[in-house]
């Protein structure tokens, strides 16, 4: 049953939590749906960045090899001891350049990357005078590029209501837990 309704490109999901993800990020999501799977996934942990890898596997998507002028890029914003890699620990980019500028750089860069299909972004949201995403960026990206970006979004519950918000506002879908993210990367690349 799996095999034909995968072959009808049906997404199956397994549960209602799964069903109401799926759902209101396709509602979110304003790109048109792939058959491709390569993710590129930028963390701020490289723990969170390990435990999505393997989901990603799970799913029977697969990390993207970023290509070389994608990983040049990258080593901008890294300090010089470290060569970045995919998944994307961002937390040391983060103490040299910013968040700000760090995310604006690595988005940027693997979004350009023809070898990257979607990005999984993890974002710590803590309170702050000014929010360190630069939400019409990656709105733009997606839209020019025709990848989705999903957002985890962690940390200080108001502050994370009002950052999703403003994610969700400009098309880019968000989860409030790692596993569901995967999954509804799963969903807008059409595999189930």
């Amino acid at each position: 049953m799996d095999a034909a309704l995968r072959q009808s490109r049906v997404i199956c999901v397994r549960g209602m939590t799964e069903l109401l993800d799926v759902a209101r990020c396709f509602g979110v999501a304003k790109i048109d749906k792939t058959s491709r799977a390569r993710m590129a996934v930028l963390t701020f942990s490289g723990g969170g960045g390990v435990v999505t890898s393997d989901l990603i596997a799970d799913l029977g998507m697969e990390l993207a090899d970023l290509a070389p002028p994608t990983l040049s890029r990258l080593k901008e914003v890294f300090p010089e001891w470290m060569d970045p890699s995919n998944p994307v620990d961002l937390y040391p980019a983060y103490a040299k350049r910013g968040t700000r500028e760090t995310l604006r750089h690595t988005i940027e860069a693997v979004m350009m990357d023809p070898g990257v299909d979607g990005v999984y972004l993890h974002v710590f949201a803590s309170p702050a005078r000014r929010s360190p995403y630069d939400y019409d960026l990656m709105a733009r990206l997606m839209g020019d590029h025709g990848k989705p970006i999903v957002v985890w979004v962690m940390g200080q519950p108001e502050t994370a209501r009002e950052v999703t918000v403003e994610f969700e506002k400009r098309g880019i879908p968000t989860v409030e837990e790692v596993s569901r993210g995967v999954r509804v990367l799963a969903a807008l690349t059409m595999r189930t």
